[in-house]
């Protein structure tokens, strides 16, 4: 048992004196890039929801969803609408882009 405190004692020590951590100081060296590239119009970041199911989405539909395709359009462009619980809902900015895939197959509409 002693023996077994002895190793793991010296594994503990040995393990802690790693170097590889050690802290550098580059305040002094000069950054690779100094200028700034000119703005590329074609490189924004737009936020939107790819995946956004109606009423008319049987998976959707079994859960409670009483939103139209146009409440969803609404509610992208950053409207309010009423949450199927009563309560209304709104985003704080509206999105730049929505997709709303309307799996109606199970529901015989074509």
């Amino acid at each position: 048992m002693r023996n077994l405190l002895v190793v793991i004692f010296i594994l503990a020590v040995v393990g802690c004196s790693d170097t590889r951590y050690e802290i550098v100081d580059y305040s002094g060296i000069a950054p690779a890039v100094t200028s700034t590239p000119e703005y590329n119009e074609d490189r924004n970041a737009y936020f939107g929801d790819t995946h956004i199911h109606t009423k008319y989405s049987f998976d959707a539909y079994i859960f409670g969803t009483t939103a139209t395709p146009d409440d969803a359009y609404r509610f992208a462009q950053g409207d309010t609408i009423q949450h199927p619980l009563g309560f209304d809902m709104k985003i704080k900015e509206p999105l730049s882009f929505s997709f709303k895939p309307n799996f109606a197959r199970y529901k015989s509409i074509k």
